[in-house]
């Protein structure tokens, strides 16, 4: 699977062929938005991809049918920033972007934010969220979350992170 400009790709490698997944404004259930960012599988084989503005599936890979669900990323992503997305141990789907950590909740069509809010010092240090990965150690408890602004552990039991600054060392 890849990532482009102009849909996602699909590569075979038993037949070598590629198949191009694309926006059409026509087709109600194809890719919302022409520009597609990132491209995951999570681990039960589900195909997820983010554009500027949605987070999908792909529900049928068949016929190219897809199921989305808008969030604010803000401001039109740069050349240099892209969102992340990230499954956890405990199945939970993430996204980076620019304007905050997003979680999907259960319901699969709304978000739980984690933004940076300068009067609290327990949430993320900067928006703009370039890495997610799982604590090594405690990968059922804890994200490292990579922004412009420092790495940031977050405690997904409690909500709250610990911000490391490069003043930390």
């Amino acid at each position: 699977w890849a990532a482009r400009s102009d849909g996602i790709f699909r590569y075979n490698p038993k037949t070598g062929g590629t198949k191009r997944f694309y926006f059409d404004p026509n087709r109600k259930n194809s890719i919302p938005q022409k520009e597609v960012y990132a491209v995951y599988e999570d681990k039960g084989g589900k195909i997820w991809f983010a554009t500027e503005n949605y987070l999908g599936q792909i529900t049928d890979t068949e016929n190219g049918l897809f199921q989305s669900v808008s969030y604010n990323s803000g401001p039109s992503f740069s050349e240099q920033v892209r969102p992340v997305i990230f499954q956890d141990v405990n199945k939970q789907i993430w996204l980076g972007t620019k304007s905050g950590l997003l979680r999907l909740n259960e319901d699969g069509s709304t978000f739980k934010v984690f933004d940076n809010q300068p009067e609290r010092t327990t949430t993320l240090s900067n928006n703009l969220i370039k890495s997610i990965c799982a604590d090594p150690l405690y990968p059922e408890r804890y994200l490292w979350i990579g922004t412009s602004g420092g790495l940031n552990r977050l405690d997904t039991k409690e909500g709250t992170f610990v911000n490391y600054l490069e003043a930390d060392g």
